[in-house]
């Protein structure tokens, strides 16, 4: 006999994946008929996590939905996507945002527009500890894990 609870928790998982699904595809058809808009036009663009820095919170290959960065206000906690750039490397990264403007971090002030980012598995992450803060303006949204 089937348990109930096991019936509802499966379908609230095929309505989570359904929405997704169809969000993804909203973000795709989109992308596909508005060639001549940028990125910043668009209010959530999908991302592929590469690599494990961020786990156990997000896993490597993992899809995620990007919050445009005008529509999201920026916050200790929150998981970015990002460029950042560590000597003369640029990455495309998500790191979560640890201090903000006017925080104390490693006995450094953070100026306005500024903020500390690191991976949550510190052990395989290159963030500010090695190349520093970031602006605001290489922060191009929050990340929407679910």
């Amino acid at each position: 006999m089937l348990n109930i609870a096991y019936v509802s928790a499966i379908i609230q998982i095929m309505r989570r994946s359904v929405f997704i699904t169809v969000l993804l595809l909203f973000c795709l058809v989109t992308t596909v008929h508005s060639e001549y808009v940028t990125y910043d036009k668009f209010v959530v663009t999908p991302a592929v996590i590469n690599g494990r820095s961020m786990e156990p919170t997000l896993h490597d290959g993992q899809i995620v939905l990007v919050l445009n960065d005008d529509l999201a206000r920026i916050q200790r906690g929150d998981i970015v996507a990002a460029y950042m750039k560590c000597g003369t490397v640029i990455e495309f990264v998500a790191k979560r945002i640890v201090a903000v403007p006017g925080d104390t971090i490693y006995g450094q002030v953070l100026p306005p527009d500024t903020y500390w980012i690191e991976g949550d598995n510190k052990e395989h992450s290159i963030d500010s500890r090695k190349c520093g803060p970031i602006t605001r303006s290489q922060i191009k949204g929050v990340i929407i894990r679910y």
